[in-house]
């Protein structure tokens, strides 16, 4: 098995913008035609619902039950800087 390198770049930087389109341009190999038609339909009843919306789907998907969208919120912990 070859080993992969995976290498940080900046999302903003003129290389994290090629990196990202490079990767946008693989969905077709990645997720088939409807997948990404399903996905579309999910992305578009959230849009126009809101909240409500994305907590219906959460509901449908994951299984799990929220009150309100504050809920689904992640707890974001400080990364620690690391030495090279």
């Amino acid at each position: 098995m070859a080993k992969t390198r995976l290498t940080k770049v900046k999302a903003g930087s003129r290389k994290g913008r090629k990196v990202l389109d490079r990767l946008v341009g693989r969905v077709d190999e990645v997720v088939d035609r409807k997948t990404r038609k399903r996905a579309a339909k999910i992305v578009d009843k959230v849009r126009r619902k809101g909240d409500r919306g994305l907590l219906r789907a959460v509901r449908k998907f994951d299984g799990f039950r929220a009150g309100s969208v504050e809920e689904l919120r992640l707890a974001v912990e400080p990364v620690k800087a690391t030495s090279k």
